[in-house]
């Protein structure tokens, strides 16, 4: 499993992605997002065609977290 999480400490958001095969063998991207200091937020999941498919979209989404001032978390 990959996963990422980043932070934008100025308005209080979160963004969160795992990338992993589900139950039936096929690979995923897990899009998770809300607030910092309350329960608002989403999810949403992204099937994608193969491994090397996914980690493009990984890097898109990566680069537009960055774009919008969020901190990548360890």
């Amino acid at each position: 499993m990959i996963q990422y999480r980043w932070e934008n400490p100025e308005n209080q958001r979160y963004y969160r992605i795992l990338f992993a095969r589900d139950l039936f063998g096929e690979w995923v991207i897990t899009k998770v997002w809300g607030g910092l200091k309350n329960a608002g937020g989403g999810m949403k999941n992204i099937p994608c065609a193969n491994y090397e498919d996914g980690i493009k979209l990984i890097e898109k989404i990566r680069e537009i977290r960055l774009k919008r001032g969020y901190l990548q978390i360890l």
